[in-house]
């Protein structure tokens, strides 16, 4: 009886020992896909494709992406940062709102400007001389992230959602840092620069 009772026992722990594990290895998975280090999210896409319908993230993939990685899907894809193909720029964000649903998904995350505040500071202004060593979207990149900031805070107004005055602060003292990279380098111009295109274009 005793043996019958030990070997029940054993059984049993083993069944909760399996189930324990089972349970952190999907917590762990789980957490892998959400921080997912700002992968962006392949679309998998061969280049020239136009369709707007296959630019649209599945809910359930979008709910486990990483804030940084739906801002590094946008700014890794050109047919999704099409911001300059408009005349008004506050139209441009309405479309993309309203075409591409990876918009919605970052604008409506709670640190979707701190986000992309991290990435304008790491962003590298790449003059001239360095174009032919880097791709389009690199040699775009700190302006896309500056279009993209513009499109998060006109938004916010427009919703009269309140953005917090620090964040606000801290995007002018590294548009003024960039102002001057941007200077030092001689590449410095209105259209090199996000903010100001977002606000001359913006009606």
């Amino acid at each position: 009886m005793k043996k019958r009772e030990l070997t029940l026992k054993a059984g049993i722990f083993f069944v909760v020992l399996l189930l324990i594990l089972s349970a952190v290895i999907m917590y762990e998975h789980k957490n892998d896909k959400k921080d997912n280090k700002g992968e962006p999210y392949e679309f998998g896409l061969e280049a020239g494709v136009t369709d707007i319908e296959k630019y649209q993230i599945p809910e359930e993939d979008l709910a486990q992406l990483s804030t940084e990685s739906l801002a590094e899907t946008i700014l890794t894809n050109g047919f999704l940062m099409q911001f300059e193909a408009y005349d008004s720029s506050k139209y441009a964000v309405d479309m993309h709102m309203e075409m591409f649903n990876v918009y919605p998904a970052l604008f409506g995350r709670e640190d979707c400007e701190k986000v992309l505040l991290d990435l304008y500071k790491r962003s590298k202004i790449v003059v001239d001389s360095e174009l032919e060593k880097s791709s389009p979207m690199e040699y775009m990149r700190a302006k896309n992230i500056e279009i993209l900031l513009a499109a998060k805070l006109s938004r916010d107004y427009e919703t009269g959602t309140e953005t917090d005055p620090e964040i606000i602060q801290e995007i002018k003292n590294i548009h003024k840092k960039k102002a001057e990279e941007r200077n030092e380098s001689a590449s410095y111009n209105d259209s090199s620069d996000g903010f100001l295109w977002f606000e001359e274009f913006y009606f």
